[in-house]
């Protein structure tokens, strides 16, 4: 939702999940920038929420502009260019119907609370993407998922293949298309920074802090730290000399640290911290 910041008026919305039922926030952070789409500059907002679409809208009036899919997607088929809205597959509307339904992305989404970051000199946006299906259907008397009580069933990890992977996702928000990937170890990818070097840096969950060059992904640094990093990097300057630093740990619980993916890459902390 947009607001005058000078008035406090509503100005527009754009909603991404019409009457939602799958835990399918919008919370991710969103990127402002000037984009050339159909040979025009366009002040744009980008945001690639736990949908599994990256989006783009004109953030002056709020006016859809492009969707496409960013990982895979079983809840719905497209974007409609037209409408903005989803065009919603079979099955997605659990109510009254036997089963459950695969769904990917999962609760945890396919891009959750780790930024993304946007580099001008690429025209590039880079995201830290997750392949984490669940299972979810009508409620169960009885039962002790997660979701009991609540009138909907919700796996919120299954082992589907394809599964349980990670990537660092570099993103053309004019083309709506993937300039390039990386794998990344487990399934809980940290935050990204980049910055003006040509330099895209990201902490992994086996305790590698990473630079790698934002026009091709290829791993240019690296420095081993003593536990996992979720955390996005910064960079500074003081005294004329540039910083950059990180902090180390894998954060919370449940959807973080300690999904299935994640299990090699437990963490003893009693070791130190390091930044």
């Amino acid at each position: 939702m947009a607001v005058d910041v000078d008035t406090g008026e509503y100005r527009w919305h754009y909603q991404i999940c019409p009457a939602e039922q799958w835990d399918c926030t919008a919370t991710a952070d969103m990127t402002l920038a000037t984009v050339e789409l159909e040979g025009k500059a366009r002040k744009v907002l980008m945001q690639a929420p736990k949908n599994g679409f990256f989006y783009v809208l004109d953030r002056a009036t709020g006016e859809f502009l492009s969707a496409e899919k960013i990982a895979k997607v079983t809840w719905a088929e497209r974007i409609d260019a037209k409408t903005g809205r989803p065009i919603e597959n079979p099955g997605i509307r659990y109510n009254g119907k036997p089963g459950m339904f695969e769904m990917w992305p999962g609760p945890t989404g396919a891009h959750s609370w780790q930024p993304q970051a946007y580099s001008p000199q690429t025209g590039l946006v880079y995201v830290p993407i997750m392949e984490l299906p669940a299972l979810i259907g009508e409620g169960q008397e009885g039962g002790g998922e997660v979701s009991a009580g609540m009138g909907v069933t919700l796996i919120p990890e299954v082992e589907l293949p394809g599964g349980h992977k990670s990537y660092l996702k570099a993103w053309n928000p004019a083309t709506q298309a993937e300039a390039w990937r990386v794998d990344l170890p487990g399934t809980w990818p940290g935050g990204v920074m980049a910055s003006a070097g040509g330099l895209v840096w990201q902490g992994q969950m086996d305790g590698k802090f990473v630079a790698r060059d934002a026009k091709t992904g290829k791993e240019l640094w690296s420095f081993k730290t003593e536990s996992p990093i979720v955390g996005a990097p910064i960079t500074y300057r003081v005294n004329g000399r540039q910083y950059v630093t990180v902090l180390t740990g894998a954060g919370g619980q449940g959807a973080g640290m300690q999904t299935l993916g994640n299990a090699m890459y437990r963490t003893d902390y009693r070791l130190p911290a390091a930044s």
